[in-house]
């Protein structure tokens, strides 16, 4: 699907640039799939994949937090739009351990650690779940973006293949040891 809403942009948008952009502010792909686009199909360097992919995904995460409120009471006026949020809304909530038990520090690691189901998008709806302040919310986010963005410009940096096996197998420990430490320094506070 994130082909085809890149071709499609492609044949519409003529900038580079805009694409990648946009990209970073979609579901799902985010700066993940952005900073990937960039630097393989484009071939821009890695600080500007970086740069407009963090904004990007920075830039669509003050309607997301603001503005969700808002968007949820308007939702619930169609049928349609309604099934569609109850979707989301559940999915999100599968993910919101982590936020609930440490807050801004466990949306700053969700949003983070760049694994699938995890981003800017998901953490606005958990720290929407939680009632989480928007301010609070939106910096942490934000943090994690770049933090994502950092990483995934790391593994990008050292090829498609070798840097998406590093990425799979770096990922999946640090969630573990992540998780170990959150758990042994708060059960001690």
């Amino acid at each position: 699907m994130a082909e085809k809403i890149i071709s499609y942009l492609s044949n519409i948008i003529s900038s580079k640039e805009l694409i990648v952009f946009i990209v970073s502010m979609l579901p799902v792909v985010e700066l993940r799939g952005a900073i990937p686009l960039a630097v393989f199909q484009y071939q821009f360097p890695l600080y500007k994949a970086f740069a407009l992919s963090a904004i990007g995904n920075i830039v669509i995460t003050v309607p997301l937090v603001f503005l969700i409120d808002f968007a949820e009471k308007h939702f619930r006026r169609f049928a349609f739009l309604s099934r569609l949020l109850d979707k989301v809304l559940a999915r999100a909530k599968k993910h919101k351990g982590y936020v609930e038990k440490y807050e801004f520090l466990g949306l700053f690691i969700f949003v983070a650690i760049p694994l699938p189901g995890t981003g800017a998008w998901t953490g606005a709806l958990i720290a929407y779940l939680l009632s989480m302040n928007k301010w609070l919310a939106f910096l942490s986010i934000s943090l994690g973006v770049l933090m994502a963005g950092a990483l995934v410009s790391f593994f990008t940096s050292l090829g498609f293949v070798k840097g998406l096996l590093l990425a799979i197998v770096t990922l999946l420990v640090v969630d573990r040891v992540v998780s170990y430490f959150l758990d042994k320094f708060y059960k001690k506070a």
